[in-house]
C-alpha cells in the first residue's frame, strides 16, 4: 500500500492542484489554495494529507484562534467531491457547500461567492458548533446507536452477508452520541469488533484508510439529516 503523503506547507497544497487529463471541457477547477486565501486571517492553515495514492485527491485543516477547526476536502479527478467541514471528533459537520461541482458556472463563480460571504462561512460554523454540542450533551439511546454501527459496520460489496455485528462500545454505559460515534469508528479502523458472515464468525480487520474514515463520517451526517433532522435544528 502506497505510504499517503503528508501536506506541511500551503506550498506542499499546490503541488495537488493537477487537473486531470480526462476532465471535462466544462470542467472549472476550484482551488484549495484558494480557499485557504479566502478564510485568512481567521482561519490559517494547520496541515494536510494526501486522501488517495495515485491521486490528487487531498484534504487540508485550517484552525482559528478558538480552536475550531475546518477541513477543505478536494481533488481535480472527480476522486473526490469539493466540501468544506467544521471537524468534530469522529464526525466532519458540513458547512453547507457539498453540492458545488467543478462544472459550468456555478464552480466559476464560488471563488468569488466565497471572497464576498466569508461572514456567512464563520456563521455557518457557528451552526455546525451548535449541533457538536448538542452531540456531546445528549446521551446515546438503543436506537441511534443501531443506527450509527450500521452505517460503520455493515457496508460495502459483502454488506447483505454480515449480521451480528457485535460493536464492543456498546457494552460502555454512559457515553454521549459524540463518544460513541468516535469510539466505534475507532473501534472498527481497528478492527476491534467481531461479525457474523455466511453463519461463520470473524474478528474485524485493522484498516488504515484516509478515505474509508470519511466515507463513515459522510454515512453517518447523513444518517442525521435523513432520520433525525431535529438534531440540526
Amino acid at each position: 500500500m502506497k505510504q499517503l503523503d503528508k501536506i506541511l506547507t500551503v506550498e506542499d497544497v499546490a503541488k495537488y492542484e493537477n487537473i486531470s487529463g480526462g476532465a471535462s471541457d466544462k470542467y472549472v477547477p476550484i482551488y484549495t489554495t484558494d480557499l485557504i486565501n479566502m478564510l485568512a486571517p481567521e482561519f490559517k492553515f494547520d496541515h494536510g494529507e494526501q486522501v488517495l495514492g495515485r491521486s490528487n485527491a487531498h484534504y487540508v485543516d485550517l484552525v482559528n484562534d478558538e480552536g475550531d477547526r475546518i477541513r477543505i476536502l478536494n481533488s481535480f479527478d472527480r476522486s473526490l467531491a469539493l466540501r468544506i467541514s467544521l471537524v468534530s471528533e469522529g464526525v466532519l459537520i458540513p458547512l453547507g457547500v457539498e453540492r458545488l461541482v467543478h462544472i459550468g458556472t456555478k464552480a466559476k463563480g464560488f471563488t468569488d461567492e466565497v471572497a464576498e460571504s466569508r461572514q456567512e462561512i464563520f456563521e455557518a460554523v457557528a451552526v455546525a458548533k451548535k449541533f457538536e454540542m448538542f452531540l456531546k450533551n445528549t446521551p446515546i439511546t438503543e436506537d441511534v446507536a443501531k443506527d450509527i454501527s450500521r452505517e460503520i459496520f455493515t457496508h460495502g460489496k459483502d454488506a447483505k452477508k454480515i449480521t451480528e455485528i457485535v460493536n464492543y462500545v456498546d457494552l460502555i454505559d454512559g457515553l454521549d452520541i459524540q463518544r460513541y460515534i468516535n469510539l466505534s469508528i475507532r473501534g472498527f479502523l481497528t478492527g476491534n469488533y467481531t461479525y457474523m458472515k455466511d453463519a461463520v464468525k470473524a474478528v474485524g480487520k485493522k484498516k488504515n484508510s484516509v478515505l474509508g474514515r470519511i466515507q463513515i463520517e459522510n454515512r453517518i451526517v447523513a444518517l442525521f439529516t435523513a432520520k433525525y433532522p431535529e438534531y440540526f435544528l
